[in-house]
Formats: C-alpha cells, structure tokens, sequence
C-alpha cells in the first residue's frame, strides 16, 4: 500500500520572525557602522547598514535606532554538513567547482531594495496602530541532502518574511553528477519521458484534488523536486498554486516510486 504525506504548509508561512509585537524581546547586540544611508525612502526616511560583530549578519536601521531588516550571510554549498549525509567535500575537485558555478550563477534569490521596502511599510503600519515592529529576517542556505554512488543532492532554503509576523521558505532542489559535478534535469532520473514521469510521479502522489493535480502539473519545475534519504519531496511556495492558501508540499516515498525512478537514482538511506 502506498504511503505519501500530504503536508498543509503551515510549515513554513507560519514562521513567527516578524511584524508588530506588543512584547519584543530584547536582545543585546555589537554592530559596527558600514554605510550611512544605504537607502532612502520615498518620504525622505534613509536606511543605514550595521555590521553585527559576531554571527554574520548585515542590519539595516532607521535613523532612530530601529532595526528594520537583518539580513544572515549566506551559506553553502561549502563548509555545511548534514549528520548521516555525504557532502560538498566528499566530492572531487573537478566536481566541487563546476556545484560552486552552478550556485554562483544561481545567486541571492532575494533584493535588498525590494525586501527594505516591504520591511519599511510594515514599520509604518505598526507605528499607525502603535505597536511595537519586530525586525524582518532573511536568510539563503545551501545543504547537502542525499546521495549515492552517481549523483549527489543540494537544497537551496530561502526564508523571506511575508509581514504581519510571518514568513515563508523558499525550497529548491538541486541534482549533480556525483563524479564531474554536471547539474542534471530531474527528470533523467526517471525512466520514462517526462511529460509520461510527471503523471506517474503525480498518480504516485495520491493527490485527490483534480484542480490541485492539475495545478501542480503546470507549475512543476526541475527545482521543485527535492530528494532525500527516504523519500522525495515536491514544494511549492505560498501564491505558484491558485487553490492553496499558503505552501505546498508532498513527500513520497521511494517505495512508492517503484518502476518510476531510475534504481541508479535512489539515494542511500538514513534508515
């Protein structure tokens, strides 16, 4: 009998990070000063740039002291490790540096302008109501999650907030030929054509909702598939799919995948 989970993502735009709080806690910090009105806005407010002195993040404050936006040093695919997990250094130089081009062209998946500014009008909003603003949090990490003998597997997390206290992950996977480091389509490690492997990965799904299925059919891309030790996982983040409210995502499991994926391509497993 198949067995997937279905995960209503409550997940991940329920991340309590940012917004309006009547009890902010107070937390000490160093900072040192970068750059004296980073940014402006549109009713004359500027934005200077901190240095936090220890734990790699850059902070953005107002002219008044207030913390708008604290931004966390990227990390990954490098110097990262998952317990159980083989990772970046496991692989050849050759290897290593063709995953490193690859990230380096993938880039910041975020704008700093755009995020000070979605930051500022929620700092206005709660100063109209006369509640205390919590500052927004951004963060990008590349981890190892899986691997085996011909390919080894990456997950880019991208946690930006959404306002009102909450926040959403951005979840993007990634599939390298374990030996030259080649980024790989999805969908060569299925057996079928992939038109024929997104129908079987979708049946596989035991997703209900036709609309939801057919949803997920048009908007499923290479990097929306993320495998793991024991199971592969399809994500979508709040606002790609019309019926859903927040995140999306379904786990299945390798078991589940039989005849679908190619046997090569099953990762090691953590059991």
């Amino acid at each position: 009998m198949k067995v997937n989970r279905i995960i209503a993502t409550l997940l991940t735009s329920c991340i309590f990070l940012s917004g309006c709080s009547s009890n902010p806690k107070q937390v000490e910090e160093t900072l040192t000063i970068v750059q004296e009105k980073a940014a402006s806005f549109a009713d004359g407010e500027n934005v200077d740039l901190w240095r936090s002195d220890y734990g790699g993040q850059d902070v953005y404050k107002l002219s008044d002291g207030t913390t708008l936006l604290t931004v966390q040093d990227p990390s990954g695919p490098a110097n990262v490790y998952v317990g159980g997990v083989e990772n970046f250094d496991d692989l050849s130089e050759t290897a290593q540096k063709a995953v490193l081009t690859y990230y380096e062209e993938q880039g910041l998946l975020y704008d700093i302008q755009t995020e000070l500014k979605k930051a500022y009008d929620e700092y206005l909003r709660c100063k109209k109501v006369g509640q205390k603003f919590n500052d927004f949090f951004i963060s990008q990490d590349i981890t190892p999650t899986c691997s085996n003998d011909n390919i080894m597997c990456f997950l880019t997390s991208l946690t930006l907030p959404l306002g009102d206290r909450m926040a959403q992950e951005l979840r993007l996977g990634a599939v390298f030929d374990k030996k030259t480091g080649e980024a790989l389509s999805i969908w060569d490690l299925f057996s079928s054509p992939e038109n024929e492997s997104k129908k079987q990965l979708l049946d596989a799904a035991q997703i209900e909702d036709t609309t939801l299925v057919s949803e997920i059919d048009n908007a499923l891309k290479d990097e929306c598939v993320i495998l793991f030790p024991d199971n592969l996982e399809i994500s979508f983040p709040q606002g790609v799919l019309p019926s859903q409210e927040h995140s999306f995502i379904v786990g299945i499991d390798y078991a589940d995948l039989q005849g679908i994926i190619q046997n090569w391509a099953i990762p090691y497993s953590a059991k």
